[in-house]
């Protein structure tokens, strides 16, 4: 037999009551009236408040001083129901409130009697505002402080930016209406713009510009709906999208195991498909990755992580082209075989910002540096093996330049000493997790890791999480003799709402010139990178490809 839904009785019919322009009247001036007013204004309400002046708190007080809404000032009268379309009472006279519900029953007025449920037609719930969003919780009066708690937390699970990707969406629908009017495109024009939201994350959203979404209409008559960075590279083919191959294009499995033995083990055995929860899969896939688009060849132990290739590729250019926009012949093209140097903090087992940067770009230079010893005796081999020891200084913190495999652990400041020289920039990956609960927290959400990490605890975890690490990165950097050395500082952050307190850190160390970007290269998987100087060129007029983006503040 076919199930439905089963009826559970009680409850209330929760509706978005337009009230734009209606005329409400709220019987009294106190506390809970204040917050009544507030919230019918918010809906563009025509406010009548009737109340002896001496009963208005000092937000009605306000209100009324500001014109917000008009004034009686008396106590309540039948007369005062003519034209109305909706009563609100907040007084302490429990007689009062009930003639006002009884006139109002009468007139068939729709009323709220604060604090009394069976005199009331409706409830106001507890709201959660962001622009356009409104998230209503309702204990049907059973208890309005329970209500409270709870849409607090219901709003602390949703990100910031719900209330920007609602205002896109808006002026997108509004656009789609206008190009298809007809009523009998309705059902279309739901079913489509239901893709767009489906396929598109609250980030696309809320980035999608005006041209974006002119393009994105083209592809209604069709029915189709590209990703965002699909749209971009088709309507801007001199900006790539990065999908994990050097010619920007997307991976093909099936080329990879025709030039790759290794590779095509894995491939056939699995019937055409790659695990991504698998080790041994992630492993050889990167490998072959690197092995076909730069040339490269890397050892991975099988504890320590296995770097995504897009990602890290990503965050070399974007640096590139951060020091591209700063140079003093900007917006002349700056010189392409220039000297760079660079440093990479914690540059792990596979040394794999190093090798990409050099291997891509020929006079480039890195100090690498690396704390574990299992890690840099990896990093070490990986260098070797790609004769890259010239262009790649390896460092153990603490113990001079040279690399002493056999040297005890420490806790040394995370920059190196600096060489003579001026170093262009450095770069880091830091651990992302506090403690190991948030590590493990990450496999529990409704959307966990879309691959397997290998990553060691001293890879994953350090105290405070990254924003204290990278926080540690801006008071070294802020250090005299090292802030004039370096002209970029870097580093990448997991996690969106750490971008907040590490560019607050920022601020109060006395940094004027900083920028942050979001890195997305194909993946759902997105980082974040935050770069400052404490010098004067500052990132302007720089042409990015779609994954990558810049936004400067001071």
């Amino acid at each position: 037999m076919k199930q439905f839904p089963e009826v559970q009785g009680g409850g209330s019919l929760i509706l978005a009551w337009q009230v734009r322009n209606k005329h409400i009247l709220v019987v009294g001036g106190g506390e809970v009236a204040a917050g009544r007013i507030l919230n019918v204004l918010n809906a563009d309400a025509k406010v009548t408040v009737v109340c002896p002046a001496e009963g208005l708190n000092d937000e009605v007080a306000f209100r009324v001083a500001q014109k917000q809404v008009t004034h009686i000032d008396r106590n309540f009268l039948p007369e005062d129901l003519d034209g109305v379309d909706m009563v609100l009472t907040a007084v302490d006279d429990p007689a009062a409130s009930t003639q006002v519900w009884t006139l109002c029953k009468e007139r068939r007025i729709p009323v709220n009697v604060a604090d009394v449920p069976p005199e009331c037609d409706f409830y106001f719930g507890s709201v959660h505002r962001d622009g356009p969003l409104q998230v209503m919780i309702s204990t049907n009066g059973n208890g309005p402080k329970l209500a409270n708690i709870i849409r607090r937390r219901i709003a602390a699970c949703l990100p910031d930016n719900t209330g920007g990707a609602i205002r896109k969406v808006g002026v997108l629908r509004r656009k789609l209406r206008k190009m298809a009017p007809a009523q009998e495109e309705g059902p279309k024009r739901m079913q489509w713009m239901s893709k767009v939201c489906e396929k598109w994350s609250l980030d696309d959203l809320c980035e999608m510009t005006e041209e974006d979404m002119n393009w994105l209409l083209q592809y209604y008559k069709s029915g189709i709906v590209p990703s965002l960075e699909e749209l971009r590279l088709a309507n801007n083919p001199v900006a790539p999208v990065f999908d994990g191959s050097f010619g920007c294009t997307k991976i093909s499995f099936a080329d990879l195991a025709r030039n790759d033995e290794d590779f095509a083990k894995i491939f056939k055995a699995n019937k055409g498909h790659i695990d991504y929860q698998n080790p041994e899969h992630v492993q050889l896939l990167t490998k072959s990755l690197l092995k076909r688009d730069f040339g490269l060849q890397i050892e991975l132990p099988s504890d320590r992580l296995c770097p995504p290739v897009p990602q890290r590729w990503a965050y070399i250019q974007w640096i590139s082209r951060l020091l591209d926009s700063t140079t003093p012949t900007f917006p002349t093209p700056a010189n392409p075989n220039r000297p760079i140097t660079g440093i990479d903090i914690g540059t792990g087992a596979s040394a794999i910002y190093p090798l990409l940067a050099c291997a891509t770009h020929p006079t480039w230079k890195f100090i690498a540096t690396e704390l574990d010893v299992h890690s840099i005796t990896s990093a070490a081999f990986n260098i070797a093996l790609n004769n890259l020891a010239g262009d790649i200084t390896l460092h153990r913190p603490s113990l001079g330049s040279s690399v002493d495999l056999l040297g005890p652990p420490c806790t040394p400041p995370l920059l190196p000493p600096l060489p003579p020289g001026p170093i262009d920039f450095t770069m880091c990956n830091p651990p992302f997790f506090a403690s190991q609960s948030e590590l493990s927290a990450t496999w529990t959400k409704s959307t966990p890791p879309s691959a397997v990490c290998t990553g060691s605890e001293s890879e994953m975890i350090t105290p405070g999480g990254e924003v204290a690490f990278v926080t540690r990165l801006v008071a070294e950097s802020a250090a005299p003799g090292t802030r004039d050395r370096v002209q970029w500082f870097s580093s990448l952050l997991g996690r969106l709402v750490s971008l907040r307190p590490v560019v607050e850190a920022l601020r109060q160390a006395g940094c004027a010139n900083w920028a942050v970007g979001v890195l997305r290269p194909g993946g759902k998987t997105r980082r974040w990178v935050v770069a400052w100087s404490w010098g004067a060129w500052r990132p302007s007029g720089v042409r990015l490809p779609p994954f990558l983006s810049l936004h400067c503040g001071c």
